[in-house]
């Protein structure tokens, strides 16, 4: 922080082309990109996570966990989904991911396909985490990518994770931003223009 305490400073400005790609220290919270897409596939919904800037041409918002089982726009639109979020382990451990879903699902850890599970289907087959794998990971900051496809009526998702300490008789549990963590917290003190006009 600039040493008089103010803060930062950010101004915005429109801009015809994206700012380069470039790596980055921050890791944001848990957050939803979701796009009206026909056909739905789950080569769309990684489109969304791929594409430069990502989650062009979606909606965004933080979400509390990583599933839902609501169609955003409409009860027979089809759509993509993407969730993305950062976990910290503090010494290696062995994590069994999973994916409940309808339609499409592909779980990502660290940029890596964990689960995938690719169709029209329902929810049924996947319920008790049979679309499922122990991954194991190293100390230190992880990524998830969860994508989604509606291409049906129906929609619901849930990425889940069942955590070295529990049981293996447990189910797995949805994964929620409060199991997540983020690089640290932003607030708006002031918006101004720089030219001084309302």
């Amino acid at each position: 922080p600039p040493a008089d305490g103010r803060g930062a400073w950010i101004y915005l400005v429109p801009s015809q082309t994206p700012p380069p790609r470039h790596d980055t220290h921050l890791h944001p919270g848990l957050f939803l990109y979701t796009r009206n897409l026909a056909p739905a596939s789950l080569a769309g919904a990684a489109a969304l996570a791929s594409d430069w800037p990502p989650g062009r041409q979606a909606v965004m918002r933080p979400v509390s966990k990583i599933g839902h089982r609501e169609n955003p726009f409409g009860p027979d639109d089809q759509y993509v989904s993407w969730y993305s979020g950062w976990f910290r382990l503090d010494q290696p451990e062995e994590i069994f991911f999973a994916t409940v879903s309808d339609d499409g699902s592909e779980l990502r850890v660290d940029g890596k396909t964990a689960i995938a599970w690719d169709g029209i289907h329902g929810r049924q087959d996947g319920a008790k985490g049979q679309f499922g794998k122990n991954v194991s990971l190293e100390t230190g900051w992880h990524h998830l990518d969860y994508l989604h496809f509606n291409g049906a009526t129906d929609a619901e998702m849930h990425a889940l994770w069942r955590r070295q300490a529990a049981s293996a008789k447990e189910l797995p549990a949805t994964i929620t931003e409060k199991q997540l963590l983020r690089s640290g917290r932003s607030q708006v003190g002031l918006l101004e223009f720089r030219d001084g006009k309302p």
